[in-house]
């Protein structure tokens, strides 16, 4: 009966040793184990592929042994033996292995002392988990958020980023264009805060939309005064939240630029009706416009001036020279033989400038 319990007890412990081995060699982590003298007693498969030996060969032997003995046996040894003086475990820090192949992998690591029933440290357990894939992926997510920093940080359009109208992120050009010193003051704030009441509903209609061309509205700084912004809006998907890029470009200069040219095209259109003499826009020898009085020195109507090529309204033996003063930008004034529709020609002083028109250089003639 004795031996037969033996038997029995000693089955028992060779199968719980198989077992014990089996989920070992089988869990995704590499786990070894080191003596007092941080030898290694044994390891898993895990562990010995890395080290590019089978689990025999790993036994007995030292960190100056292993395929990283010249670059980090006096790191891990020094883990260790912190670990064993301390009898306190490291668990979770990451650091970088040189395995057999010479590649580094990036790992994450626990030693544990291994304590008897008396209290005295008499081994180390170390397991590590490979993350170089995570590190790899981290890295690249890091460098594309410093390029998209620097992106943000260097264009001088303002960039509002929102969630369900609410800001959640905004550039430094943002912050300038609002009147904010920082960014606290538009972080978690309502996107339609700063934009004047008149143009909500056109805005919480835009932002339905995925992508949103252009579109003007009017805006109100920290200080409270209102500016004309243009803004474009684009949506994309940040994990599972939804994130809305919208620019903000501050045209307070660029209206007032517009409303220079239209009072200044208004002051032209009041002068070139009110004087006798005749006064013609063209681009490039073709008429953009003609006032009243140059319509009833040639006997045309002011449309039928449009789209024509300007030395049609001289006669042969002077087109030549206004062509050739036109390309020139002839300035002084010069005598030409003018061309009615009726065909009757008659004589006229010319003298053409350079003007800006509708935003473009154009030619204007004056005819006495």
């Amino acid at each position: 009966t004795d031996i037969t319990d033996r038997k029995k007890a000693e089955s028992d412990l060779y199968e719980s040793q198989q077992l014990l081995e089996l989920v070992l060699n089988n869990i995704p982590q590499a786990v070894f184990w080191k003596d007092k003298n941080l030898r290694y007693m044994g390891c898993n498969s895990a562990f010995a592929e890395d080290a590019g030996m089978p689990i025999s060969a790993v036994i007995g032997k030292t960190d100056y042994e292993m395929p990283w003995k010249d670059t980090q046996a006096e790191q891990f040894r020094a883990e260790g033996r912190l670990v064993l003086e301390s009898g306190k475990p490291n668990i979770n820090y990451e650091e970088s292995q040189v395995t057999a192949s010479g590649q580094v992998n990036w790992l994450r690591t626990s030693l544990i002392p291994l304590i008897s029933k008396t209290g005295e440290t008499i081994a180390l357990l170390g397991l590590y988990e490979d993350i170089t894939e995570r590190k790899h992926t981290e890295q690249l997510i890091y460098e594309s958020e410093e390029r998209f920093r620097r992106f943000t940080e260097a264009t001088e359009e303002g960039l509002v980023f929102h969630e369900q109208g609410k800001v959640v992120d905004v550039n430094p050009a943002a912050t300038q264009i609002f009147g904010y010193s920082d960014i606290s003051g538009l972080i978690g704030k309502n996107l339609l805060d700063f934009i004047l009441p008149k143009y909500h509903q056109l805005v919480l209609q835009q932002m339905q939309m995925e992508s949103v061309a252009p579109y003007e509205v009017e805006c109100i700084r920290n200080d409270g005064s209102v500016f004309p912004v243009e803004t474009s809006t684009r949506a994309y998907t940040s994990g599972e939240h939804v994130i809305r890029a919208s620019s903000i470009r501050d045209i307070t200069e660029r209206k007032k630029a517009e409303a220079q040219v239209r009072e200044s095209e208004a002051r032209y259109q009041l002068l070139s009706e009110a004087t006798t003499e005749g006064i013609a826009i063209h681009e490039k020898g073709i008429v953009l416009d003609v006032n009243r009085a140059c319509s009833t020195l040639f006997g045309y109507e002011q449309a039928e001036f449009i789209g024509m090529n300007a030395t049609d309204f001289f006669a042969p033996e002077s087109r030549e020279t206004v062509l050739q003063n036109i390309r020139t930008s002839y300035e002084k004034p010069y005598e030409v033989m003018g061309l009615r529709k009726n065909g009757t020609t008659f004589p006229r002083e010319l003298t053409g400038k350079a003007a800006p028109y509708q935003g473009r250089m154009a030619r204007i003639p004056l005819l006495r």
